[in-house]
């Protein structure tokens, strides 16, 4: 039985133990707000100079918007934050130019994962240097596609879906959701498509559990970061 399961991406560069631990973050979705007609170019250019200063003070891990392809409309982008505390990690967000805008709006959760993921800003500062060495403008667009899976029944999820090679040799991220979605599971596919994901569902999902796909881009440090170390998902028995 799989009493819990984690995310996790070893890296060459592990804790003094040799390993990563469990650790405390929070997820926050952007949806639709109430004002979503104020939406602009200068208000998405102050959100972007916004999540520049998070990730400066190293709150912010990972971001990216979501695809076409998701399974609510309302969806926009998430925020990976490196802030254990949901009631913290809101307000932080919730200085979000847009926020405060009313165009977008937070859902904020605790989730647990490897500790391995604060890493990744090291790794997006090594990429970016190797692209100025080569020459490439910061301006080029820069990003991977994945696939973002959400599974209310996580436990039951972790032990058919994702011990299931057609999954779980995909995953870069997988955590634990904490309160008021207990129990639910959040992972990361390095999948392009949800086409591909549901494709690849369909041979492990073989008692057809509930897990919503939608498509989402973002760094290709997250890649990365797998790369260095290996597996990475860790389901702890």
């Amino acid at each position: 039985m799989v009493s819990t399961f984690l995310a996790g991406c070893a890296t060459s560069s592990s804790g003094p133990d040799g390993g990563f631990s469990p650790t405390g973050f929070s997820l926050a979705l952007l949806v639709t707000g109430d004002h979503p007609e104020a939406a602009s170019e200068e208000l998405s250019q102050r959100q972007f100079e916004f999540m520049e200063d998070l990730a400066a003070e190293g709150k912010l891990l990972l971001a990216g918007p979501f695809g076409p392809d998701k399974h609510r409309a309302d969806l926009h982008g998430l925020f990976i934050l490196d802030e254990s505390d949901p009631e913290l990690a809101r307000a932080l967000v919730g200085q979000d130019p847009r926020a405060l805008a009313g165009d977008l709006r937070h859902e904020v959760f605790p989730m647990t994962t490897l500790d391995v993921i604060r890493h990744l800003p090291e790794v997006e500062q090594r990429r970016q240097e190797r692209r100025a060495s080569r020459g490439v403008s910061p301006d080029q667009p820069d990003v991977h596609a994945y696939t973002v899976l959400m599974a209310p029944k996580g436990e039951k999820v972790a032990e058919e879906v994702f011990s299931n090679p057609a999954i779980g040799e995909v995953v870069v991220l997988l955590a634990r959701m904490g309160a008021p979605r207990e129990g639910e599971l959040f992972a990361i596919l390095d999948v392009p498509t949800a086409n591909e994901a549901r494709a690849r569902l369909s041979v492990a999902n073989t008692s057809e559990l509930e897990v919503q796909v939608s498509e989402w881009y973002s760094s290709p440090a997250l890649v990365e970061l797998v790369a260095d170390g290996g597996a990475a998902v860790d389901l702890v028995r």
